[in-house]
């Protein structure tokens, strides 16, 4: 898999090179909305879901997940895909070791990124 962008660190800042634009092909959907369409959940599914959260503080992600309705991966990849990002599986495709010598983790947190690639 490419990366979105090339990387290099200058003086503590990111000087990003190449930058790969995400094409936005829809505009966002709800969450529930777009899990129907994409297949992986019905609209009784949806309807159960927004029942419980009415009742709880939690995401309606989490609550399909906790039923057992919705597939964790399924979750992460649509809201990928509703956010216009690219879903990465660290456990499948982990980090390489020696970007943690390039982006600090401190320069990750502040600009909320992973070194992935």
């Amino acid at each position: 898999m490419r990366p979105l962008i090339d990387a290099a660190v200058s003086n503590q800042q990111a000087i990003l090179f190449n930058p790969k634009s995400i094409k936005i092909t829809n505009p966002a959907r709800l969450l529930g909305r777009q899990l129907i369409e994409d297949g992986h959940i019905t609209t009784t599914d949806l309807v159960h879901a927004l029942e419980q959260q009415s009742k709880m503080d939690a995401q309606l992600g989490d609550i399909l997940v906790t039923n057992g309705t919705l597939r964790s991966e399924a979750l992460f990849t649509t809201l990928a895909t509703q956010s216009n990002t690219q879903h990465i599986d660290l456990n499948n495709d982990p980090y390489h070791v020696s970007l943690s010598n390039i982006l600090s983790a401190q320069i990750c947190l502040k600009h909320l990124v992973v070194a992935w690639l």
